[in-house]
């Protein structure tokens, strides 16, 4: 269909250096939606497979994003026994949107729960550029941020840019500086591109 190139979409996330895992593993959701609504099929068979091999490239391309491969991964788990056509696009639709929104109702849960065990806490910490954290910050009006320059793509020093621009009190350190900052920062916040069952992270820190 014209405009739409699968193809296009696909290499737009696996080529993206900015964006951090939610809103990458958001973009692939979106990037099903779209799949769904402009893919002509006669059948929910021919729809349902040229769906899925999008997801596995999709999931394939970002292999360390876990937040990526679940999401696409319970969007198709919703689709079990949709048999109807009209109502397989739309159930896409429905469900991708939902994910999406969860997404921003997580977000705001974090802050509420920082609030409530931080609540005290006046500065923070934090390495590269997630937009978790950045909506978490926002969220809860943290004043006083330090971050890394975070190297080798200097995502930390966009973070700070930003977060600069909004009135924030920024200090922008080195990387090999972290050690010395973290300890005196009230709270750690760092984002994950994927979270381990012991509990451990998944980040290039």
């Amino acid at each position: 269909m014209s405009g739409y190139n699968p193809e296009k979409l696909i290499q737009v996330i696996e080529e993206d250096n900015i964006h951090g895992a939610d809103w990458l593993s958001n973009a692939a959701v979106g990037v099903l939606i779209t799949a769904c609504l402009r893919e002509s099929a006669e059948s929910v068979d021919v729809l349902h497979e040229r769906l899925w091999d999008i997801g596995v490239r999709l999931a394939a391309c970002r292999p360390s994003m876990a937040p990526l491969a679940n999401k696409i991964g319970y969007l198709f788990n919703e689709l079990d026994g949709v048999s109807d056509l009209k109502q397989y696009r739309q159930t896409v639709n429905k469900v991708g949107t939902r994910i999406i929104n969860d997404s921003k109702i997580n977000k705001k849960k974090i802050a509420t729960h920082l609030k409530i065990v931080a609540a005290d806490a006046k500065s923070v910490f934090t390495y590269s550029y997630s937009g978790t954290v950045v909506d978490v910050i926002r969220e809860v009006d943290y004043r006083n941020i330090v971050v890394t320059e975070s190297r080798p793509m200097l995502e930390g020093t966009r973070l700070a840019k930003e977060l600069g621009e909004e009135g924030r009190n920024v200090l922008l350190v080195v990387d090999g500086a972290a050690g010395m900052y973290v300890t005196a920062a009230d709270v750690c916040l760092i984002g994950a591109d994927s979270v381990q069952y012991n509990g451990s992270v998944v980040n290039k820190v």
